[in-house]
């Protein structure tokens, strides 16, 4: 068993998508859309944490000064080195260190996350009860639909265009008329835009038989937005994949 150093509540980008790949009990927490990832940490997505205006987060001043009971734990571990380190090499240099989640010590939930668990809950039935044989745009129209959404809320939302709205829209109404296949980047902007996490993405993209893949690493940033930027506007979830040097959603998506 690998030595635990110490306990921390930061997390770089890099230690979070290889947490998120390697660690099923991590990613079973994080789809329920609790924790927003900001400034470096998982913080539980509540009013005491996080000031929600416009989508743009806010960290509370409390989760600096002291982020336990807001903020996800991580085990600070010594790795073990698989081969010889040449002796010129500094301490830090000698040394391996990774970052994980142990689901034991983040047992106790902050409250006031019941109505983010309970709204995804209620997009997770709804899409899930919708005929298996639907396509994706007739699954978007219907959820569309559900959300009372007209054109303008759908481009602020998603960043696609008229295009998708009204494709969505006619195939709800004539599903056989509507023969285009959906890219991948448009599911992930639709599904982004209104906040839904990779478990309710995963039914759209089943329908229009693609997934989302733990060895692609474009992927893995895609699912992080979706479970772990729930309330976040389009532009702040663009401006973290770009930053991490992945394609954006949205804007460049024209079919």
């Amino acid at each position: 068993m690998n030595q635990v150093l110490e306990n921390t509540f930061a997390l770089t980008p890099s230690e979070l998508t290889k947490e998120y790949r390697r660690n099923r009990k991590f990613r079973e927490l994080l789809e329920t859309g609790s924790f927003i990832y900001i400034d470096g940490m998982l913080v539980a997505n509540n009013p005491q944490s996080i000031t929600l205006i416009d989508g743009q987060p806010t960290l509370a001043l409390d989760v600096y000064n002291n982020p336990l009971g807001y903020a996800l734990s991580f085990d600070v571990v010594h790795l073990p080195l698989h081969k010889e380190i040449p002796s010129d090499f500094n301490d830090s240099e000698r040394e391996q260190k990774s970052k994980s989640f142990d689901p034991d010590k983040n047992s106790m939930l902050p409250e006031g996350l019941g109505e983010i668990v309970n709204r995804q809950k209620e997009l997770y039935d709804f899409v899930a009860s919708l005929p298996r044989n639907l396509g994706f745009w007739e699954m978007m129209g219907r959820l569309i639909e559900k959300e009372g959404s007209d054109l303008y809320d759908f481009e602020e939302k998603t960043q696609l265009n008229e295009v998708h709205y009204y494709r969505a829209k006619r195939s709800v109404k004539n599903p056989e008329k509507v023969e285009h296949v959906a890219s991948k980047s448009v599911i992930l902007a639709f599904a982004a835009g209104y906040d839904l996490t990779r478990k309710i993405a995963d039914l759209f993209l089943e329908a229009a038989e693609k997934t989302l893949s733990l060895t692609s690493n474009a992927d893995i940033h895609y699912a992080i937005v979706l479970d772990t930027m729930i309330g976040v506007k389009m532009d702040i979830k663009n401006e973290w994949l770009e930053s991490n040097e992945i394609p954006r959603l949205g804007s460049s998506q024209r079919i």
